[in-house]
């Protein structure tokens, strides 16, 4: 480990720790990551490098916290409520979110899989996020 970073700032050290280790990565005004996309040999090289990023530059370990009461209704409120009407608009409509109560058991009982309106939507290698996130402010 070379040091911690916090959630916000994650995504440029590990993009600028990409680019270092030989795989160029875009970043958008978003915070999201996007990458050329890597041959089939590369993908294997591609994946140990970003597992070395992340291990090397870790979220701190305050960002592992256990959600609390608000920040479990205030994620529930955004992932069933903004993220839903988003993905529905873009053709890719979510599972049946649950209720807020058997969401936040579910969080707290570390139930896997838990619901989440990215269930079933193409994968990044596919579609990059990037464009997935741009086309859904439009």
């Amino acid at each position: 480990m070379i040091r911690t970073t916090t959630m916000e700032e994650s995504t440029q050290v590990w993009g600028a720790c990409m680019n270092d280790s030989g795989f160029p990565v875009a970043l958008d005004a978003a915070g999201g990551m996007s990458w050329s996309a890597a041959t089939e040999a590369q993908q294997k090289d591609y994946e140990t490098a970003m597992y070395l990023c992340v291990a090397q530059y870790p979220w701190d370990p305050k960002a592992y916290q256990p959600w609390n009461d608000a920040q479990l209704r205030a994620l529930h409120a955004h992932q069933t409520g903004e993220v839903t009407d988003c993905l529905t608009r873009l053709g890719h409509p979510p599972p049946e979110p649950p209720t807020l109560e058997k969401f936040s058991a579910d969080y707290r009982n570390n139930v896997s899989p838990r619901w989440h309106p990215y269930h079933g939507i193409p994968s990044p290698t596919t579609r990059p996020a990037s464009a997935l996130a741009s086309s859904a402010r439009s």
